[in-house]
């Protein structure tokens, strides 16, 4: 019987058992950065860039007192959220580059020892981390389908012949405020807006995924104990 699993399977990567599909979608991104080849380079040039991007929204917030574009930052502050979270995951990378390679070394030693109660705890584990994993990264792009559409739908000509037109992020872009430059300028916010959502999933599964993780050692521990007794 065909499982929609297998199509997932290039996600896996058996150096990291439990957190390969996470480290996949944060290398993609440019996050997690083990090597440092020119993509990588450019990944994390795009990183900069759009931290840039959303510092310069809060500039203008500070500087002009927009209240309109404090509304957008409170609207849609999940994405906000998103780059403080990856800003302290670069903080913190060698932390986190260490922890991950322990716990996959753990157990990388514990699939080698080929213990069938071991694997048949980590195998229970690993599967509901994917599962947890893949409906997550399911519901935030359906998410934002609907969050980068919104502006659209909300966009008006007044009576007086005049024009409105609505932004998710209010960051500086070199283009007119109506079309076509408002269309160039949601093009770009909607393209960093997603790679800010990748930064979101991929940070938050990881770290649910790394208690999920400690939740499946603690039952290994426990199969010991009961081996000693």
């Amino acid at each position: 019987m065909f499982k929609f699993s297998r199509l997932l399977n290039f996600l896996e990567d058996p150096r990291y058992p439990s957190v390969g599909p996470h480290l996949w979608l944060l290398r993609f991104t440019g996050i997690w950065h083990p090597d440092n080849s020119t993509k990588t380079r450019a990944k994390r040039a795009l990183f900069y860039l759009i931290v840039a991007f959303f510092c310069s929204q809060y500039l203008k917030c500070f500087l002009e007192f927009d209240i309109n574009g404090l509304k957008l930052v409170l609207q849609y502050a999940p994405f906000h959220m998103g780059i403080v979270k990856a800003c302290f995951f670069e903080k913190d990378y060698e932390i986190w580059r260490k922890l991950i390679h322990y716990m996959s070394n753990i157990e990388q030693n514990q699939i080698e020892a080929k213990d069938k109660g071991n694997k048949m705890i980590l195998k229970e584990y690993i599967m509901r981390n994917r599962k947890v994993t893949y409906f997550f990264w399911a519901l935030a792009l359906f998410s934002n389908f609907s969050i980068f559409s919104e502006p659209y739908q909300k966009n008006q000509v007044n009576n007086n012949g005049t024009s409105q037109y609505f932004y998710i992020f209010d960051g500086y872009t070199s283009f007119e405020r109506e079309p076509p430059g408002y269309y160039v300028s949601m093009l770009i916010q909607t393209v960093l807006g997603n790679v800010v959502t990748m930064y979101v999933v991929g940070w938050d599964m990881l770290v649910v995924s790394i208690m999920i993780y400690f939740a499946g050692q603690l039952k290994i521990s426990k199969l010991y104990c009961s081996r000693i007794i």
